[in-house]
């Protein structure tokens, strides 16, 4: 295999770990050491841009443009949406989804996301609004205001506390599709299946990861735990969209 591979697994900033075959992959030639380190994050966001069912002309709206939110951001263009609409909180990663081609960008801050979505589709909503926020479930909030009769939520963000208030009426009443945006979690060998099919697509160049890379805060190991510390003091508006650790 080599030793350009990257990591379907986590081993946790140790120097060596001992895994199975199937959690490490050979990074594909020509694409560098550093993207393939970001391997199985990659992986997922590549494949959810590949599977999130934008079709030519739809309009899409992305609820949360941070590192996974502007690949899929990516995908949608690459799919041939006529509009793409970004949403995040934190204008520098507005700024990054605009330079990769978003239509418009909503900092929700500041507007209401589904109240302008609805404008901007003249009441219609988006053909594919996509959660890739998740936490406490705002964005399926979000992207269940803004989806359109028979259109489809694309859920990509990982809700793990209890969504409240949450009612499933526009599910059944509107014929709504609901995709699961989920790489890693089926059998092992289609979690190794999905990662090869996201990196022939990045290997193919098909997403911009330098502009992501240009964005990332990059720190060394000994410095570890004071980035934890830092981040956990702004988990909702920090800039980087990776955090990048070197030895």
């Amino acid at each position: 295999m080599g030793d350009r591979v990257g990591s379907l697994v986590y081993p946790t900033y140790t120097d060596y770990w001992v895994c199975d075959v199937a959690g490490v992959q050979p990074i594909p030639e020509g694409v560098s050491f550093e993207v393939g380190c970001l391997y199985e994050a990659l992986a997922c966001a590549a494949w959810a841009a590949r599977h999130m069912g934008v079709r030519l002309g739809d309009t899409v709206a992305i609820n949360g443009v941070g590192f996974a939110g502007n690949i899929l951001l990516q995908g949608a263009i690459k799919s041939g949406a006529s509009l793409v609409i970004a949403v995040d909180v934190v204008d520098a990663k507005l700024a990054i989804a605009k330079e990769l081609g978003a239509d418009v960008v909503i900092n929700a801050l500041h507007d209401d996301p589904v109240a302008a979505v609805n404008d901007l589709t003249r009441g219609e909503g988006v053909d594919v609004a996509v959660d890739a926020i998740g936490g406490t479930g705002i964005g399926i909030k979000q992207a269940l205001g803004m989806v359109a009769h028979n259109g489809t939520i694309a859920i990509y963000g990982d809700n793990y506390a209890p969504v409240n208030d949450f009612s499933f009426h526009r599910f059944h009443e509107d014929g709504l599709t609901v995709r699961n945006l989920n790489a890693m979690h089926y059998t092992k060998l289609r979690s190794v299946e999905h990662a090869r099919e996201a990196y022939r697509a990045v290997q193919r160049g098909v997403f911009d990861v330098d502009v992501i890379l240009r964005n990332s805060d990059r720190y060394t190991l000994d410095e570890l735990a004071d980035v934890f510390a830092k981040e956990a003091e702004a988990l909702d508006t920090q800039t980087s969209l990776k955090t990048l650790i070197t030895p």
